[in-house]
């Protein structure tokens, strides 16, 4: 993790200290952030129940082709569900049981992954209560299957629809979104411990940070799950990604 705590501290060095006025600045893009304003999200088709969560609503509505979506749009897909997107001239196929956040399907820069993992590192390190006189415990997120933004339960329980979302990371890898793939993830398994032991999903996270050419990060992704229980298959897989990465 090294690349991290240096991109990391590359940040805060040249980072201005106040907008000067007069002088434009420059965004980066964040998790939460829109695709471009010409890619737009239409809905091409759609096979069984497929439904979208606008915004901070509770409530998931049918959808039909041709309706656009917004960047705060979810989609849910149920059991055999099928439906297809269009993002800036890129079909989209998206299969059942996932929920895909819209605001996922747009790549984002390496620099911009490697300073979100840096953030990301920075809040889980947990704060010493004073009282207690210990180390503290690292604050977690508790997702609730209403929508994200933390209005009440739905019908669903939270790991059921937090399985939906690793589901949809699966999605943002196979179409090439691998930024957003990793860092979906890795908050999915913070608020969901028990799905952090998915192999699947920690190989697919361990196979973006290799496509995003993050290295180091995608060595020890793979050798956090070389003595894990793993299937021969798998196993082969993961000796062999080790084997290439230390040859690079």
């Amino acid at each position: 993790m090294k690349t991290i705590a240096i991109i990391l501290t590359l940040t805060f060095i040249l980072a201005p200290s106040a907008a000067v006025p007069g002088v434009p600045t420059t965004g980066r893009a964040s998790l939460s952030a829109a695709p471009s304003a010409g890619a737009l999200i239409r809905v091409l088709t759609t096979r069984g129940d497929v439904a979208v969560r606008h915004g901070a609503s509770e409530e998931w509505v049918k959808v039909a082709p041709g309706d656009v979506l917004k960047p705060e749009d979810s989609m849910r897909l149920g059991p055999g569900a099928s439906s297809t997107l269009e993002a800036g001239g890129k079909k989209l196929e998206l299969p059942a049981m996932v929920i895909v956040d819209i605001a996922d399907l747009r790549n984002i820069t390496r620099f911009d992954l490697l300073l979100k993992l840096a953030m990301e590192d920075v809040r889980s390190v947990p704060k010493p209560d004073p009282k207690l006189g210990n180390p503290g415990v690292a604050k977690t997120t508790t997702t609730r299957a209403g929508n994200r933004n933390g209005a009440a339960p739905g019908p669903a329980a939270p790991g059921e629809v937090n399985a939906l979302r690793l589901g949809g990371t699966r999605v943002l890898h196979d179409n090439g979104f691998f930024g957003t793939c990793i860092l979906r993830s890795r908050e999915i398994f913070r608020v969901e411990p028990a799905l952090a032991e998915r192999t699947d999903a920690r190989l697919r996270v361990a196979d973006a940070l290799e496509k995003m050419n993050l290295r180091e990060e995608a060595y020890d992704a793979y050798a956090a799950l070389a003595d894990g229980n793993l299937s021969a298959e798998e196993k082969r897989l993961v000796e062999k990604k080790l084997e290439e990465l230390r040859k690079q």
